[in-house]
């Protein structure tokens, strides 16, 4: 019976599957894989499927698919993880460079922590007016977030407002990501987010905190180097630019083998 070695991995409790495929010569639908190797309860579970492939000019190349199938064409703490886990698998001492999507990341070691660059933000609207004529901000980090400013998070019902956000019809085709965001300060925010694929609150988002800092400082309401605290921890967004650059401390829980048929 074929199988397949993967390994759980997470960073602030947003959790993977990961698989190196670079040595895989049968075929695999990766949509089916994530699907069923996420779900929560019945299998190993996780948000996401990260699936690492062979690369012309990097190190390695990355796929993922969320919890539903779908492939987004980023995500932040995928990206950490994927990382960390390469570093530690000897892919490098202290740097990788990895494809994505059609383009080259760096990533590396700091200290305890694994820095990896992100998507140049894009197609920016702020102030963007929904259907339900609540005033909102909208940016593509790699994959489309929109960043609502909150006085707390708290009460806050994620899940049916972020819903209902998340398919509002002012938004492009696809919908969004909807990331709640507190200001605390220039240089520390909340962040709670409503994830698409995933269809619910995910207890941290990469690319939501980037877009967050990114919109709050295109406002100048924060700093360029921002900690970001989310459900169960922090991401720190660093700003060079037109660079975004995201720190985590992701974490391998464990490594298995998933029977594929």
């Amino acid at each position: 019976m074929d199988e397949i070695e993967f390994t759980k991995i997470h960073c602030g409790g947003n959790d993977f599957v990961l698989v190196d495929l670079r040595e895989k010569s049968s075929p695999i639908s990766l949509p089916e894989l994530a699907t069923r190797m996420c779900m929560r309860r019945l299998s190993v579970g996780g948000d996401g499927l990260l699936a690492i492939g062979a690369a012309s000019q990097a190190d390695l190349s990355l796929r993922y698919f969320n919890q539903d199938g779908s492939e987004p064409q980023f995500c932040g703490n995928g990206a950490l993880c994927v990382s960390l886990w390469a570093l530690e698998n000897g892919v490098g001492e202290h740097r990788i460079h990895f494809e994505w999507a059609g383009r080259e990341y760096e990533a590396h070691r700091k200290e305890t922590a694994v820095v990896a660059e992100l998507p140049a933000p894009e197609h920016l609207m702020t102030d963007l007016r929904l259907r339900s004529g609540k005033v909102v901000d909208y940016v593509v980090c790699g994959v489309p977030h929109v960043v609502v400013f909150e006085s707390e998070l708290h009460e806050l019902n994620v899940e049916e407002t972020g819903r209902k956000i998340r398919y509002d019809g002012a938004l492009p085709p696809g919908g969004a990501n909807v990331d709640f965001c507190q200001l605390l300060d220039r240089r520390t925010m909340r962040l709670r987010t409503y994830e698409r694929g995933v269809e619910g609150e995910t207890l941290a988002c990469g690319s939501g905190a980037a877009s967050a800092v990114y919109v709050a400082h295109t406002k100048d309401m924060t700093d360029t180097h921002v900690e970001v605290f989310t459900c169960t921890g922090s991401l720190n967004v660093h700003i060079e630019g037109q660079h975004l650059f995201l720190e985590g401390r992701p974490l391998i829980v464990y490594r298995g083998f998933w029977r594929l048929r």
